[in-house]
């Protein structure tokens, strides 16, 4: 197009430019072509921006309003690099601002220190009559500042701060504050036997009609027992209990519930029976999103696709349920999962050709042909 502008083709009548046309008729300016801006012009605007926003302009601002075809990201460009007829020096809109305007700098913020943090939350201890915390806002004492900022310099080592602290360990450590004093509730500390745990576990499956687990939430009846403390019990052997168990282990032990990694072994014998006995019901050869197998309660076709792929439950991996239909007979060559599987088996062997460098590279494909 722009050829055809410049050299009078498909006729056009020559000797103009794309970018002429579009300055013409939609007045879109290139770069190179934008009128020279000065740093009055560029507070001016700065000004008007703040008076109509309530706030300073910066990278991401936007359009600028008295410049038609600029926006604060084509400003920062030309401070930035000195473009456009501004004076090297200035670096960014944020270093013009804080020169000229005072906006606060996000790195040439004033250091802080412990007294002057202490101070700050002695007049907040006057006025609301507590502590600050790092969500209690803005601190009048220092416009701009906050709690939350203070609590984040004293957390990660900024403005002078060597950092791994908090606002409340310095208010504890300089005695503006009493240390906490933790109440053990009784209950989480009382002992535990076998049995009360599964009685409290017959209740939960009388009401829900499943067996608990570890994030089964508070257990009725008590007053502040939970199932996630009673696992950790069990687990490390506290309150009572021996140690070495968990609540999924003494279900399986007591109560003979699934446990979900102690799973009976699959065989290849059962699972091609189940799939006939779906293939005469469904009309179909099962997938791993077939659902739950009926003639071997708990288990599901997404099962036997992880244990066959993952190599779990006395299997060694690396096959999958449409691979197995397949060697055996099940399921013809034309169907699409054996097509899908030849098309990822093909992509593999190639990229075992490629190599690891030139694996994904176009480029040194292109170079080993």
């Amino acid at each position: 197009m722009d050829l055809a502008l410049r050299k009078g083709l498909r006729g056009l009548p020559g000797g103009d430019s794309l970018a002429r046309v579009l300055l013409r008729c939609r007045g879109v300016r290139r770069a190179r072509n934008r009128p020279r801006l000065t740093v009055q012009q560029i507070l001016a605007w700065a000004d008007e921006y703040h008076a109509r926003t309530g706030r300073w302009p910066h990278l991401n601002s936007g359009k600028v309003q008295g410049s038609p075809g600029d926006s604060w990201a084509n400003i920062y460009e030309a401070l930035h690099g000195a473009r456009r007829g501004v004076p090297p020096g200035y670096g960014s809109l944020a270093s013009l601002l804080e020169k000229y305007r005072g906006v606060r700098h996000i790195r040439h913020l004033p250091r802080y220190t412990t007294p002057q943090i202490l101070a700050w939350a002695d007049a907040h201890h006057r006025r609301h009559g507590r502590w600050p915390a790092w969500y209690s806002g803005p601190i009048p004492e220092a416009p701009g500042e906050s709690w939350r900022k203070v609590e984040g310099a004293l957390s990660k080592g900024r403005r002078g701060l060597p950092g791994r602290d908090s606002l409340s360990q310095l208010l504890m450590r300089y005695g503006r504050r009493p240390r906490r004093t933790w109440k053990i509730h009784p209950a989480r500390h009382a002992p535990l036997t076998i049995s009360q745990i599964l009685a409290w576990a017959d209740e939960f499956h009388r009401r829900n009609d499943r067996w608990p687990a570890t994030l089964s939430g508070p257990i009725a009846g008590t007053r502040d027992e939970t199932w996630t403390s009673v696992d950790n019990a069990l687990r490390a052997g506290m309150r009572g209990l021996p140690g070495g168990s968990s609540v999924a282990l003494l279900l399986e032990k007591h109560r003979g519930a699934r446990h979900k990694h102690h799973g009976a072994r699959f065989t290849t014998g059962y699972i091609l029976s189940w799939a006939t006995a779906y293939r005469r019901r469904e009309g179909r050869w099962p997938t791993a999103s077939s659902g739950p197998i009926p003639e071997s309660p708990g288990d599901t076709w997404c099962a036997v696709e992880q244990a066959l792929r993952k190599g779990r439950r006395g299997f060694p991996g690396g096959d999958s349920l449409a691979r197995l239909l397949y060697r055996y007979g099940y399921i013809q060559a034309d169907d699409p999962r054996v097509r899908h599987l030849d098309q990822r088996a093909g992509a593999h062997r190639a990229n075992l050709r490629r190599g690891p460098r030139n694996r994904g590279n176009p480029a040194a494909l292109r170079g080993r042909s």
